[in-house]
């Protein structure tokens, strides 16, 4: 089994809730994706991960390389966290959908775990997430009337 790192990664095609897009149905399994940089694209592609391409037509936005992370509880469930300021929040089975709204595309740490031999029949590994830090982004509007959640509870 290989692990890797990541740090301060941008996350897109988000969908923990499982629900999928009608062009692409999840069925129930959640995932996100990962953007890469070159170099990160190359390595990982030379160590047998399953390395994607965005596609664009349009020039103004060029190709980028990802990953595809898938979110399992089946055989050990994740730890995932939202971070906010100083305070962190865990992310259970029940709430990991509500990543999907969060705003916030950021990832400060993940730690994703790959075994080729969980489907032998692709020559490609994927991944499986272990670990996720994610940093919350408040909405302006709402870090502005954030004083007033715990308003008259003295």
């Amino acid at each position: 089994m290989k692990r890797r790192f990541f740090e301060n990664a941008q996350m897109m095609f988000r969908d923990f809730s499982g629900v999928g897009t009608k062009k692409y149905p999840a069925n129930g399994r959640r995932s996100f994706c990962i953007k890469l940089t070159e170099e990160q694209a190359n390595e990982m592609a030379a160590e047998g991960w399953n390395v994607k391409m965005t596609k664009s037509e349009n020039p103004e936005y060029p190709p980028e390389a990802y990953i595809k992370v898938n979110v399992s509880y089946a055989i050990s469930a994740p730890t995932i966290y939202v971070v906010n300021g100083n305070s962190r929040t865990a992310i259970t089975e029940e709430t990991v959908s509500t990543l999907d709204g969060l705003n916030s595309t950021n990832i400060e740490y993940i730690d994703a775990t790959v075994d080729g031999s969980m489907n032998p029949d692709r020559p490609k590994m994927s991944a499986y997430l272990k670990t996720l830090y994610i940093k919350y982004k408040p909405d302006p509007i709402e870090a502005k009337w954030a004083a007033f959640d715990n308003y008259g509870d003295e």
